[in-house]
């Protein structure tokens, strides 16, 4: 049957300190030493610290960086695409049609890298989003729900397109189908 909420959010807590963990231990190695995923960590670290366009910018020399010591490693891919959709979110004079195309690009190899992948799919909807791609973007989200159906959360994913949509009716019947199931995850 379907996990408790409050397991789901223990499960949630763990994975968080883990990530944590290991994005202390990879900033205290020297570069020179530092694996693809190591330096995915520390993309995922800076743009978590600094969401400014020179935080973005930073994060993505690691994420390169991830990505050339390892072309196939999904999570580097998937890394990349989320720096270009928050440089969409925060540049005024952004090149629309570059940001678009590289997250198209970088979310289709994160999901072709890794199809199990839940994240991959999280920003490979966010691209589709940004492209007004609404099918599949909900296909997507779609992916997500049946790769995390133990997270209520993850059906927010879906609740965000149809309300970017103009559906927010049902985006708030999806948000309150979330919230009675898990009410204890949400206050």
């Amino acid at each position: 049957g379907p996990m408790s909420p409050a397991l789901a959010r223990i499960i949630r807590k763990a994975r968080r300190a883990i990530v944590l963990a290991d994005r202390q231990r990879a900033l205290r190695q020297p570069e020179s030493a530092l694996t693809a995923k190591e330096w995915v960590l520390l993309a995922e670290d800076a743009v978590d610290k600094d969401h400014s366009l020179a935080g973005i910018r930073a994060a993505r020399r690691f994420a390169d960086r991830a990505t050339e010591l390892d072309p196939n490693l999904a999570a580097a891919w998937t890394i990349k695409a989320r720096l270009v959709n928050i440089e969409g979110d925060v540049d005024p004079d952004q090149d629309r049609e570059r940001i678009g195309r590289e997250q198209d690009a970088f979310s289709n190899r994160a999901i072709t890298l890794d199809p199990a992948d839940p994240g991959a799919w999280e920003i490979r909807m966010n691209a589709l989003i940004y492209l007004s791609r609404w099918d599949g973007a909900l296909e997507a989200a779609a992916r997500v729900v049946r790769l995390e159906p133990h997270l209520p959360s993850s059906r927010l994913n879906e609740a965000w397109t149809r309300g970017l949509m103009g559906r927010p009716q049902e985006a708030l019947a999806i948000v309150d189908e979330v919230v009675r199931a898990d009410p204890d995850g949400y206050t």
